[in-house]
């Protein structure tokens, strides 16, 4: 069928057909240098998401720690940070780029962690309730996953963004709760809420919490409060961060050429790079607030 058009615009090549091939020539062109230009940053993308293992070491206390590059068990210390941190997550698999630059360069964390995929989807939208899986990162301490699908007419990244996410992963988290001790999940988000407010139920979260250096399933439920409620410490962890500061983390890749790359691939990729940095999203076109938005700038080898 194609050769069928193809030859019929050869034969009327003289009375202007000329243009409609020369058209489809350079769209052809520019499609297939843009998708070689794609699979050769894919590929150099996929070098540096590895587990969260490869980048953050436990010590014997359960303390974090850098990943040592010299031989030793682990490296620098890791501090964490009071507050809920967002990370945008381009293949929403393994460790997302940002944060393991993130780390790296601040080697700290944020209390609260979330590394934030989107998954389009070929539906004109999603229904709210099916709209965001959450997964909790058994690894490392409150640390999820969350996947927002989303169909070609919604609108997922809004000022709202953060609050939304919270009140994803709380729901989770009490979900989990439910299932564990077969409580009521209202009851026991009334209970987290009323806790939070109260100097008393903060101190009491602290102390707690310093008893359990690691996260397990056996002792994310506490008791708490007066009455002898419990609620899981990861929700109020997660309900204190939120409330003390929300931060949005993206990255800013710069894209360069290895040494020693052959001149016709040299001279493809740097078109290709040159298209990129014009069209690419920029932090303006973000619909969350400026005040909470950081971006970490990194270079990677193509």
């Amino acid at each position: 069928m194609d050769g069928a058009f193809l030859s019929s615009a050869l034969t009327k090549f003289p009375d202007g057909a000329w243009f409609t091939l020369t058209l489809a020539s350079v769209l052809a062109g520019v499609f297939i240098l843009w998708r070689f230009g794609k699979e050769q940053q894919w590929r150099a993308e996929r070098q540096d998401r590895n587990p969260l293992i490869h980048y953050i070491k436990k010590d014997e206390d359960g303390n974090l720690h850098l990943a040592s590059d010299s031989g030793k068990p682990t490296g620098e210390a890791l501090s964490v940070t009071k507050g809920f941190g967002v990370f945008f997550d381009k293949a929403g698999d393994k460790t997302p780029i940002i944060f393991s630059q993130f780390i790296n360069k601040l080697v700290s964390k944020p209390e609260v962690t979330v590394f934030f995929h989107l998954r389009p989807l070929e539906s004109p939208t999603v229904d709210l309730a099916d709209r965001y899986v959450v997964q909790k990162i058994a690894y490392l301490k409150d640390c999820y996953r969350v996947v927002a699908r989303y169909g070609y007419m919604d609108e997922v990244v809004t000022p709202d963004l953060a609050s939304l996410i919270y009140t994803r992963i709380r729901e989770h988290i009490i979900l989990e709760h439910g299932n564990i001790t077969g409580k009521d999940t209202t009851e026991t988000a009334a209970i987290a809420e009323d806790l939070t407010k109260t100097d008393a139920g903060v101190h009491a979260i602290g102390d707690i919490d310093e008893k359990l250096p690691t996260y397990t399933s056996r002792n994310s439920v506490a008791t708490i409060d007066a009455n002898g409620e419990s609620i899981p410490l990861s929700l109020a962890r997660l309900q204190q961060a939120f409330e003390h500061r929300v931060l949005y983390i993206i990255g800013k890749e710069e894209l360069e050429l290895a040494p020693k790359t052959n001149w016709w691939r040299l001279v493809l990729l740097k078109i290709f790079l040159f298209a990129r940095e014009n069209t690419r999203n920029k932090m303006a076109n973000l619909k969350v607030p400026t005040d909470k938005l950081v971006e970490i700038g990194f270079v990677m080898n193509m």
